[in-house]
């Protein structure tokens, strides 16, 4: 059992060497096809790694996480304990995204799914996530994503 455990350990460290930029690039081809795709915001509750506003206005979220460490450490936030008491907010679904083999999904809380990345950056979905709200997005609410994005992509322009 031992000599499983360190092989699947040495599995782990192998696909922990993808980068965040990976993770982001991997999920625009992913979720491209969807109204709004947006990295790093922090216009609708929290801060968000990556989102996707639906067709249907709904939004998702995607926390990346490239470490077992810090996949282990984010579900210390706030976040998470409204997510699982009642949760009244904006996010439809909740979703981890890591490299493949990096966390199993026993590990993932009960409401969230789990998207594994491939080294070749292909996504796989291994686990759903679960409703968290039938809350639709609204207009001023994407407005403020679509901000969001502009304000980053000028600040990136005149660098």
């Amino acid at each position: 059992m031992n000599k499983k455990l360190k092989s699947n350990n040495k599995l782990k460290r192998q696909f922990a060497k993808l980068t965040t930029r990976q993770l982001e690039k991997a999920m625009i081809q992913y979720q491209f096809h969807q109204k709004i795709v947006s990295l790093r915001t922090s216009q609708v509750e929290h801060e968000i790694d990556f989102l996707v506003v639906t067709k249907q206005d709904k939004l998702i979220e995607y926390e990346l996480k490239i470490s077992r460490s810090d996949f282990f450490q984010d579900r210390k936030k706030p976040k998470h304990s409204r997510m699982t008491n009642g949760y009244r907010g904006k996010i439809y679904k909740f979703y981890y995204v890591v490299p493949e083999g990096m966390v199993d999904k026993n590990e993932v809380p009960d409401y969230a799914g789990l998207i594994y990345v491939r080294e070749n950056l292909s996504c796989r979905t291994i686990k759903r996530a679960k409703k968290l709200t039938d809350h639709e997005l609204s207009q001023d609410d994407q407005t403020k994503i679509y901000r969001s994005i502009m304000y980053r992509w000028i600040t990136q322009q005149l660098k």
